[in-house]
């Protein structure tokens, strides 16, 4: 079963990255219910939209440092991605 946390996801995560580069990520949720979010290009490539997205392993540091766009209350463990 869903919580308001996350039926609120998709909005937050929309206005935090809104005109942040391709591929800025975030951090939103906690526990089971986090997940991570990212600009990504639509199939079309024509717009870039906020895809929520499940990380099986911790992305490289270089890669953490130029788009991890963290929120106030920091980034959660990354072993609740591991599937």
């Amino acid at each position: 079963m869903q919580n308001k946390e996350n039926d609120a996801q998709p909005g937050a995560a929309e206005n935090f990255l809104d005109g942040k580069p391709l591929h800025s990520y975030t951090f939103l949720g906690s526990g089971a219910d986090a997940w991570v979010w990212m600009n990504l290009r639509a199939f079309d490539g024509r717009d870039v939209k906020v895809i929520p997205v499940r990380l099986k392993d911790q992305l490289p540091n270089n890669f953490t440092k130029e788009f991890l766009i963290e929120r106030s209350g920091g980034k959660p463990s990354l072993k609740i991605f591991a599937t």
